[in-house]
């Protein structure tokens, strides 16, 4: 069990593949030309150049063929993560996430780990605090509802209502779950990057900047995206609210946040093997008590995807393993985990 067993193995579901196709694709003449396209002001050319460069340069058949990327090309594309609009974002992470996971000969992987590692969890960070902020927005204006039902009968909405249009406040509350669900894509995108790194460049020295230098930012980063992600899929597992209704009516769609909850514990998964540091500064973890209370519970949650579930197991056998002692787990023999998972 262990990181070289889940190394890159050429899967095609890609990040640039979720990435919404929007701009035109125009045509790349030099590899200069394009960068000078990704750092131009204007956001069209901007995302136009980016899902040229996902579809040629950065699709998987051409980084297994070792397309020639460059770290300047890297780097430019690197530098459309922040960008505020969100579908360049997610472009730009699912080039990113491509190069990782299928570029074959990486001769500068280091120093892209290095570039990359303190972009991707900052933007996931952003990711987890937009899906909070949403979720409250979400709730307050479903509380809002009753006392402003009144109000909403205007004469416009009962005209919207004859001629068959959806409601205002359907409206509204769709508005909010494309928004969230949009950053539960970006949280996606960013697992499957930095998954890709600790499992193929990353090593347990200082000359890594995930599993060493950022081994903090990175251990609390992806454990908060595991803790909303398995939270999110829990409740909507009895969606009993319209705003339930409507996130988990997209997350029955495309299972993208179940996909957050499963890279992110199997990213935790990969950090941990034959790595005792980062084990202990696992369970050092602020809140330890309450991490180690989730991937427990996570064994026995049927309603998590049951790779993940087997991800926590593998988590808890290591960790004990390697501390000689029972600080991450309730039970005591591996056969009573694994009768969870079903």
């Amino acid at each position: 069990m262990g990181k070289q067993n889940r190394r890159k193995k050429g899967n095609k579901k890609s990040g640039a593949a979720k990435s919404p196709n929007q701009g035109s694709a125009a045509p790349i003449t030099s590899k200069s030309s394009l960068v000078q396209r990704l750092r131009h002001g204007d956001l069209r050319l901007k995302h136009g150049a980016l899902t040229a460069a996902s579809a040629t340069l950065f699709a998987p058949e051409s980084l297994a063929k070792n397309a020639p990327i460059t770290t300047e090309l890297i780097q430019a594309v690197s530098e459309r993560v922040m960008d505020e609009d969100t579908p360049c974002s997610m472009v730009a992470l699912g080039c990113l996430g491509n190069y990782i996971l299928f570029q074959e000969s990486q001769k500068n992987a280091n120093q892209v780990e290095t570039l990359l590692t303190p972009i991707l969890l900052r933007k996931m960070n952003q990711a987890c605090d937009e899906v909070e902020s949403i979720a409250k927005e979400m709730i307050a204006f479903e509380e809002s509802q009753p006392s402003q039902e009144g109000d909403m009968e205007t004469v416009e909405s009962k005209k919207k209502k004859k001629k068959g249009g959806k409601k205002p406040v359907a409206k509204s509350m769709e508005k909010f779950t494309l928004a969230i669900m949009e950053q539960w894509s970006v949280l996606s995108l960013c697992l499957h990057a930095i998954c890709g790194l600790v499992e193929s460049t990353a090593t347990t020295n200082e000359s890594s900047s995930v599993l060493y230098h950022e081994r903090e930012l990175f251990l609390g980063t992806t454990l908060r995206s595991l803790r909303l992600g398995a939270e999110m899929v829990t409740v909507l597992a009895s969606p009993d609210t319209n705003m339930k209704k409507s996130i988990a009516t997209k997350e029955n769609e495309s299972n993208i946040i179940s996909d957050v909850v499963t890279y992110a514990i199997r990213t935790i998964h990969s950090a941990c093997d034959d790595n005792p540091q980062f084990v202990s500064s696992l369970l050092a973890a602020n809140g330890g008590n309450d991490w180690k209370t989730l991937i427990i519970s996570s064994v026995g949650n049927t309603v998590l995807p049951t790779l993940a579930r087997l991800h926590c197991c593998g988590i808890t056998i290591i960790c004990r393993q390697i501390t000689k002692s029972d600080e991450l787990t309730q039970i005591r023999y591996t056969s009573k985990w694994l009768k969870h998972i079903k």
